[in-house]
């Protein structure tokens, strides 16, 4: 992870960086009553050099339902256009 140093005159300013990697994934199928429920869980490492944060690098672990709902709220609350979820790629494709 680079450093963004930035000169302003006497002092050197590093501005504060948020990264974000796709680690792992993991999905489950679950069979019920014929029907296959898939699971699928995303790990994501972080790393910053922000003071906010006194960890550096973390890993976190997300649901993709979780990613769906954050999306429909960045929609709804503050009308971003954001872009397609991986699943909705893969079956566009399928088809």
């Amino acid at each position: 992870m680079g450093d963004n140093i930035r000169n302003s005159g006497f002092t050197t300013i590093i501005e504060p960086t948020i990264s974000v990697a796709k680690q792992d994934y993991l999905e489950r199928v679950k069979k019920t009553g014929g029907i296959n429920l898939v699971s699928t869980t995303i790990f994501l490492i972080l790393q910053t050099n922000s003071k906010a944060f006194t960890a550096k690098t973390s890993c976190v672990r997300r649901r993709y339902r979780e990613f769906v709902w954050l999306k429909k709220q960045l929609q709804k609350n503050a009308g971003l256009a954001c872009p397609r979820t991986s699943r909705e790629i893969y079956f566009l494709h399928k088809q």
